[in-house]
């Protein structure tokens, strides 16, 4: 089984929820770093984020351009 989590082709709310929720808990920690957000962008791999925009025939989800955006909205708000 790979180590990534899986997200399905739609937008999952309760995954984008609970990464939601990790990066709004360490976006202290980044006010006050000067340093890359290394973690936060290794969570983003791990729960797919950079999978939403690809076609399926690259392994992507090829989200619609209203989930994309959903999911971006989401990342932003937190």
């Amino acid at each position: 089984m790979s180590q990534f989590k899986q997200i399905k082709t739609i937008v999952d709310e309760a995954e984008l929820d609970e990464l939601c929720l990790r990066l709004a808990g360490a976006a202290d920690a980044l006010g006050r770093d000067v340093a890359w957000p290394q973690e936060q962008l290794d969570w983003c791999g791990q729960y797919g984020v950079f999978r939403w925009f690809m076609p399926t025939d690259w392994h992507g989800f090829q989200w619609s351009e209203v989930d994309i955006i959903r999911g971006y909205l989401c990342l932003s708000a937190a």
